[in-house]
Parts: structure tokens; sequence; C-alpha cells
């Protein structure tokens, strides 16, 4: 970075055509840009906001339910694990941070879940569940999109964690 360079090498030089250059960088000059997307999509970064909360309960209709990650929320008995109710507003805020940090590696991290989810779904459909090793293995980019080869290829990487 541009700090640890002005730290640890404050007076080394760079050859540019043959010819040693002093390391310099030029002052940064910051230019606030000010957009107004709530013009173009009225309401939807409340709403996106909300969704992503980590703070509210999956029983808000608003709020991405991760449903995959909680599945406790679903038990008949209504006996709710907070250790998953955490895991799922973690990965709430954990979505919340990438968007801010970059919507394109938001983006591709949403696309990953997604694919690892479908992965999951057609695993289930063929009357497999994938644990262990293999659940953290549900990669679509290396699986067909068919069960049947989710579970081959899972099954014959994890034995024992394909059932």
């Amino acid at each position: 970075t541009r700090a640890f360079v002005k730290r640890f090498y404050p007076n080394d030089t760079i050859k540019v055509g043959g010819h040693d250059q002093p390391i310099v960088f030029p002052a940064p000059r910051v230019r606030k840009v000010v957009y107004n997307l709530d013009e173009v999509m009225p309401g939807f970064f409340d709403r996106f906001a909300r969704a992503l909360d980590p703070d509210a309960g999956a029983e808000d209709a608003g709020v991405l339910s991760l449903a995959r990650y909680s599945p406790s929320q679903y038990r008949l008995d209504r006996e709710v694990d907070a250790y998953e109710i955490q895991l799922a507003g973690l990965l709430r805020s954990g979505l919340l941070k990438r968007f801010e940090s970059s919507p394109y590696a938001f983006a591709e991290t949403c696309e990953r879940m997604a694919n690892s989810h479908d992965a999951f779904l057609s695993l289930l459909d063929n009357g497999r569940v994938a644990t262990g090793e293999a659940l953290a293995d549900l990669d679509c980019h290396r699986l067909r999109r068919d069960g049947r080869g989710a579970a081959r290829h899972l099954s014959g990487r994890h034995r024992g964690s394909v059932r």
C-alpha cells in the first residue's frame, strides 16, 4: 500500500526508462460525487438494508431468512437454536458489509451462495443430504446442475458425508 511504501521505503528509487526516479505519490484530491439513487429506485436501499439487518428476526417478512442456515426455526416444537439465529444474523451482516465495500463482490458472493443452495436442493431432491466437508464443498462451478451429478461428485470425494 501507499502507506507501507512511504513508511518502509521513504528514500528509495525505481528505474524508469533506465534512470533512477524517487518514489513519490501525488497528493490525493478528493472529489465528492453525490448520486440520488432513491430517485431512480425509490425505497430500494431501505428495503435492502432491512433485508440484511443482522438484528432482525427471521419472522419479519422483509428480512432475508437464510432458512438453510437456521432450520430450527421451522421445527414443530418451536425449539429454536440460538446459534443458528446468530449464524443467520452474521451472514446477513457479512452480506451487507460486502455490499458496502464492493457491489461486484456482493453479487459474486450471492451467486456462489445461490449456486451452492441449488446444489444442496438438487441433492435433497434425489434423496441425498450433504454433511461436513461435503456440505462445504457444494460449489456449483464444479458441479453439474442435476442432483445425480452433484451426488456422484460429492460421494466420490467425501465418502460417508453424502447420505
